[in-house]
């Protein structure tokens, strides 16, 4: 559903280009993305404590096969709402077009690739940090399980976590995706059977 959702934008961008946010009435955009969010905020347990919630699953059970994940096709079709809103939107697109999301943007995949690995070590470390520089103990002298730190130690772990995973991610943007373009590259000359001379001329497919 997003690939299709996304084609289908990217066609649209082609053949409307910047006038498209001049293209639906003012509101709907908005509308569409509030709409998006709304289904996209569907409960990954236990739908059926509110009505609303319990409305949406009633609605998308007879549409998927049976068993399915629902919150999965809430998912999608909400954030495939909220992409076509934005698309649509002169305001949205200004705020995504500033340079802090410009720069979410750019590392928003090795962010994808790496955050989960380093919450396990980096963030985990952190937070279990003060407890592991001095291991509680029982009154037999065994070592008890590690404590986590205080509220504060907690936010403080937080905001260096982040700094760090957004750190590696802009070097990562930096030192790896090029040679990454480099490789893909050459390995695309080479399926096409390119002279090697037009491969080093040419800058890598990849690259901005």
């Amino acid at each position: 559903m997003n690939i299709a959702v996304g084609m289908m934008v990217a066609e649209l961008h082609n053949e409307l280009g910047a006038s498209a946010t001049e293209f639906l009435p003012t509101p709907v955009p908005t509308l569409l993305i509030v709409l998006g969010m709304f289904m996209a905020g569907y409960p990954q347990d236990a739908p059926d404590r509110t009505f609303w919630s319990n409305t949406m699953h009633s609605i998308m059970v007879p549409l998927t096969p049976k068993d399915a994940d629902v919150r999965r096709y809430w998912d999608s079709l909400g954030a495939s709402t909220v992409l076509v809103g934005i698309f649509f939107s002169k305001n949205a697109r200004r705020i995504l077009c500033s340079p802090l999301f410009n720069f979410l943007g750019r590392v928003s995949f090795p962010v994808y690739l790496m955050h989960n690995t380093l919450i396990k070590s980096v963030l985990t470390w952190l937070v279990y940090l003060p407890s592991a520089l001095n291991p509680p103990h029982n009154e037999k002298g065994e070592q008890l399980d590690l404590q986590r730190g205080s509220t504060t130690h907690i936010f403080l772990a937080v905001a260096v976590f982040y700094y760090v995973l957004y750190r590696l991610a802009l070097w990562w943007t930096i030192y790896i995706d090029p040679v990454c373009a480099k490789l893909v590259k050459s390995m695309t000359s080479w399926a096409y059977g390119d002279p090697p001379s037009q491969q080093s001329n040419e800058k890598p497919i990849l690259m901005a």
